[in-house]
């Protein structure tokens, strides 16, 4: 039996399987030459249709990568700003030096540090359609939220990772690409900076 299953690996006959263990069959690959564009800002791929080339979706794979450090980031600073200074105390065990070996007590090591923000991607955003009203000085300003963003980037990379059926329905992209390359730029300095 097993002289049987050597010769089809060797002849290549696997009814498309892996050949060798390493590859597909040639035979099961379909030919695709790379991305075409269809329509001006849709691009016809292996697997459906994108609203950017695959240059446009490396940078906001990046970007992407940089957005999740930086929400994280946020997340624990805002912890971090939620307690107050007492609280914010590092404490190590003071084990018993003697078996059984438990701790006996708690000493203060020190206390915990601001944690550090991705400077590019976190700041104050305008709350759209949301104003406050000041009664003594008879105006109304614009809302703002701390937080990170700009939200269109998880939009953005979520439409460039997964395709669409048809080219109708493909949504354009939300952002500029210009501008998500000067923010991945920036992010990358900041990066290096803070290394």
């Amino acid at each position: 039996m097993t002289q049987l299953i050597n010769n089809d690996v060797q002849n290549g006959h696997t009814n498309g399987h892996l050949t060798n263990g390493l590859a597909p069959h040639p035979s099961t690959l379909a030919a695709f030459d790379g991305p075409v564009e269809v329509v001006p800002g849709v691009w016809r791929g292996r697997w459906g249709y994108y609203p950017g080339n695959y240059a446009d979706y490396l940078v906001l794979k990046r970007l992407f990568a940089y957005y999740q450090v930086a929400w994280n980031r946020f997340k624990a600073w805002t912890r971090w700003k939620r307690k107050s200074p007492r609280n914010r105390r590092v404490w190590a065990p003071i084990e018993q030096r003697l078996p059984p070996y438990h701790i006996v007590a708690w000493r203060n090591v020190g206390t915990q540090l601001e944690p550090k923000l991705v400077a590019p991607l976190t700041g104050r955003f305008p709350v759209e359609g949301s104003f406050q009203f000041h009664k003594k000085r008879g105006e109304a300003t614009e809302c703002f939220i701390y937080g990170v963003g700009p939200d269109c980037i998880l939009a953005d990379y979520r439409s460039l990772r997964y395709p669409a059926e048809s080219a109708a329905k493909v949504q354009p992209l939300q952002g500029n690409m210009e501008h998500y390359r000067r923010l991945l730029a920036q992010c990358e300095q900041w990066a290096n900076q803070n290394s």
